[in-house]
Order: structure tokens, then C-alpha cells, then sequence
């Protein structure tokens, strides 16, 4: 039997010592804002249920049918600081295949 793994929640004590990482990390105050309002968005997705790497997958499947992948793979560079922050490595989303046009 596997081990249950602690629900992970992001509260909002949470988010501001992850703002308080970034700017220690020296990250310029677009970046921050960038990484903050990506984390907003992710926490108005899942409501108050836990991060799941199934909730990551459908919030990055929401986000493409919003937005172009590129501003979908700036959202998903700044979740994925913070997954890294909380070490939550295995819930890591891959960014999308954009396929550029030759000339």
C-alpha cells in the first residue's frame, strides 16, 4: 500500500513567501508579477480543493483554449518556479510544442 502524500494546499501564506523567494532570487518586478498573477490564476481554478497533477493538467488545458501557447508557457514557467519552490518537482507541467514558421 502506498504511503498517503499530505494534501498540498497553496494558501495564502504561501504565495507571499513565494513573492518574497522571487525577489530574493532577484527576479525584475515584471517576472514577480508575471509569477504572481499565473498562481492567482491557478488557485481561482482549483477553487479551495489541493494541487493534483490531474487539476495542473486540466488548468493547462483550460489555459489553451484561452490563451496563445506562448502566453500559456509563460503561465506554466511561473508555475513551475513555484511548484519548484514547494518542492512539488513531480508536478512539474511540460510546456507546449510551438511550431514555428520557416521562411
Amino acid at each position: 500500500m502506498m504511503p498517503e502524500k499530505k494534501e498540498r494546499i497553496i494558501t495564502p501564506k504561501i504565495t507571499k513567501s513565494f513573492s518574497v523567494y522571487l525577489r530574493e532570487q532577484e527576479k525584475t518586478a515584471a517576472t514577480i508579477e508575471s509569477y504572481q498573477r499565473s498562481l492567482t490564476s491557478l488557485c481561482n481554478f482549483l477553487g479551495n480543493e489541493p494541487v493534483t497533477k490531474r487539476a495542473l493538467i486540466s488548468w493547462k488545458e483550460a489555459l489553451t483554449q484561452q490563451y496563445a501557447p506562448s502566453s500559456v508557457n509563460t503561465m506554466l514557467a511561473g508555475i513551475n518556479t513555484f511548484l519548484s519552490f514547494m518542492g512539488w518537482f513531480d508536478y512539474k507541467l511540460k510546456p507546449l510544442k510551438i511550431q514555428r514558421n520557416l521562411f
